[in-house]
């Protein structure tokens, strides 16, 4: 998911824009007129930065979108390209220059009172500062600074009015394209909801209701603040943060989600170094004799979801990769890419109960998942029938054999599927006031989605699923409606090199005889924190993994185990719980796979710990495996029984006896 030179879909694409000079836009790539627009101020502005008032969030200007026309000198937009003049919160302005594929922001401040607008923009591309009355009412204003022109003069603004969606959509990539403000992903949807919440507060002479469409209308009359329009279900109630995307509701009708980016911004990935154990060759003993089965998946199924398959694997190896290690461990692979990861077709891979899921794609905090459906919204570009684009989804489904489906609801409402929308120029233009006609919305599933699967005996109980989504464990509702035997999930925005690395990781280490999720994880763990490799998988973080707390770190992956009551946690449980060493288990797992039978190897470390470590002694030279079986004894010898109990755990799946239930993460193995 490479950082893309505009705003972007699918999760790898982050809907992030680098900043382009205003120059190169308006020497062609936009804009038509005269040349750059870097300027001093011009006769009749004022030099002095515009006082910053605290306004409230309920401006009027905040619905109302000034469209540029032209500069008395002569300069203009080229066809298809706009130049408008936003309101944001917080005093905020933004003059957002756009066509269908590129998006630049100039950020600057404003203030309204008695019927005089004063405006601040300083930046090394564009600086215009002026005070002068603004009638709200009137649809064409001139204002006292030219766009494409230093010079003094004059530019003519059509009012227009914006709908939450326009809007919001306007202020994120003008806040994200603004080089003075260089935002992370994260800070600019802040930003954009804080519009969203102020949208539904202002006043305007303007558009305020929707005028019996989801959306918005251009004609609709006014409403009080706060207040839903006469039209009744069509009205908007309320808006929902959910990361990097906005929840809309509406009084009676189905939600909208906005989907603003899919992945964080750049990260900090720095380079590894191998450990000296990399080149020890008993690194990659393997036992060959297991019988610890009753832990694998009873169908071996692997299913690999990538509906943003054209640009979200950094490259078509790793998929390769995987799909060529679960073979050979067995496993029937089916991938689901791009438009062919249908709801349809996920749900009839799922019904199989494979034993491993990738589900790579966009998510949210609250749980729901981008999948490969479009819906083509009937209406105009100005006010599309999201009601009338919901029936026909839902008509889609009923035919598909999936009524039932389309149908459900949680207790709370929440339906099995939201339609969503984002700026994309392969979807919809950057473009606020030109939208294609033609623009797709996208499907997207809810945790109800994983619920109607268990009202059909579909469970994950024996599975390990993975969510290769942004944010999706920030809140506990995916996991909670999935209930994995083994579950991993990204709590914040995840770089897209790093989640690729982690998919990748999971399919080779677990492949690994005797190898579980837990241990797995404790391996990402270490690999971060040492900054060393030492078997051949771990390579796959080299240049990929931070340093912690960020985008590409470990820190923001979870990971957790059904035990067929609850879901524990491998953060704070187990191998990573407070009651053993996690360095000694780990070398003692080492060992215990020097031998070809795992159940010798068990054994043996049981043995060590009897005759030797529980009595101060390392083994020496009367035993040499159990010398060179350990990490080294400690001063409090009565912890490393725990060690000996919790590496036989891992091996071979006998529960210690000193760790209760709730928090013994669950085992679980790919094909022993």
């Amino acid at each position: 998911m490479a950082q893309a030179p505009k705003a972007q879909g699918g999760r790898q694409r982050p809907y992030l824009s680098v900043p382009i000079a205003i120059a190169a836009v308006i020497g062609g790539l936009a804009l038509g007129g005269q040349a750059p627009a870097v300027a001093s101020a011009p006769t009749g502005l004022h030099g002095a930065p515009v006082a910053r008032p605290a306004l409230a969030s309920g401006s009027p200007l905040i619905r109302t979108a000034y469209s540029f026309v032209r500069d008395s000198g002569g300069g203009h937009t080229n066809p298809g390209a706009e130049v408008d003049l936003l309101f944001a919160t917080d005093s905020e302005a933004y003059v957002y220059f756009s066509d269908a594929t590129e998006a630049l922001g100039e950020y600057g401040s404003y203030s309204y009172s008695g019927g005089r607008l004063s405006l601040h923009i300083s930046t090394p591309d564009f600086t215009r500062n002026a005070t002068f009355p603004l009638s709200l009412s009137a649809s064409r204003v001139t204002m006292p600074f030219q766009v494409f022109s230093a010079k003094a003069g004059t530019s003519v603004w059509q009012s227009r009015p914006l709908d939450l969606i326009q809007g919001t959509f306007a202020v994120y990539n003008a806040a994200m394209n603004a080089s003075t403000l260089n935002l992370t992903p994260a800070k600019g949807a802040l930003r954009a909801y804080a519009y969203a919440e102020a949208f539904l507060t202002s006043s305007s002479s303007t558009a305020l209701s929707v005028q019996g469409k989801l959306i918005g209308s251009l004609s609709a009359r006014p409403r009080a603040k706060g207040q839903c329009a006469a039209e009744g279900g069509s009205c908007i109630v309320g808006v929902q943060n959910l990361g990097d995307d906005i929840k809309v509701s509406f009084k009676d009708s189905p939600p909208v989600i906005i989907s603003l980016y899919s992945a964080a911004g750049p990260a900090s990935a720095t380079p590894l170094t191998d450990s000296p154990l990399e080149s020890d060759p008993r690194v990659n003993l393997n036992p060959k004799i297991h019988p610890d089965k009753q832990f694998d998946p009873p169908n071996r199924r692997a299913l690999i979801i990538n509906p943003a398959s054209d640009v979200w694997l950094e490259s078509k190896a790793a998929l390769k990769n995987m799909v060529s290690t679960l073979e050979s461990r067995h496993y029937g692979v089916t991938e689901l890419d791009g438009e062919a990861a249908t709801i349809e077709r996920i749900v009839s891979a799922l019904k199989e109960e494979p034993g491993f899921v990738i589900f790579s794609t966009h998510g949210s905090n609250a749980g729901t998942l981008l999948t490969g459906d479009q819906v083509s919204v009937p209406g105009t570009k100005d006010q599309p029938n999201i009601r009338g684009a919901y029936r026909k989804f839902k008509a889609e489904l009923t035919a598909e054999g999936l009524a039932s489906l389309a149908s459900y609801r949680l207790p709370d409402k929440t339906p099995v599927y939201y339609l969503g929308v984002r700026d994309d120029e392969s979807k919809c233009s950057f473009k606020i006031l030109q939208w294609d006609d033609t623009c797709d919305w996208e499907v997207q599933v809810t945790p109800a989605f994983w619920k109607w699967l268990a009202t059909k005996e579909v469970s994950f109980a024996h599975s390990l699923v993975f969510i290769s989504a942004c944010e999706t464990d920030e809140t506990p509702l995916l996991r909670n409606a999935i209930k994995a035997g083994s579950y991993f999930a990204f709590s914040k925005d995840v770089d897209p090199p790093f989640a690729t690395a982690v998919e990748e990781y999971l399919v080779q280490d677990l492949a690994r005889p005797t190898h579980s999720p837990e241990e797995a994880y404790y391996n990402m763990i270490r690999i971060e924190k040492t900054r060393q490799m030492i078997y051949k998988e771990d390579h796959l973080f080299d240049g990929v993994v931070g340093l912690g707390e960020e985008a590409d770190s470990v820190d923001i992956l979870d990971g957790w185990g059904w035990n067929g009551s609850t879901l524990v946690e491998y953060k704070g449980n187990g191998w990573n719980g407070f009651r053993v060493d996690p360095g000694e288990v780990w070398w003692m797992l080492f060992a215990g796979r020097w031998d070809n039978d795992s159940r010798n190897g068990a054994k043996k470390l049981q043995e060590c710990y009897d005759e030797y470590w529980s009595k101060g002694s390392p083994g020496g030279l009367a035993d040499e495996y159990c010398n060179a079986a350990n990490a080294g004894i400690p001063a409090n010898r009565s912890r490393l029984s725990n060690d000996v109990a919790y590496a036989i755990y891992l091996l071979t799946g006998k529960p210690p006896a000193f760790v209760s239930t709730p928090r013994l993460p669950p085992r679980w193995t790919m094909a022993d």
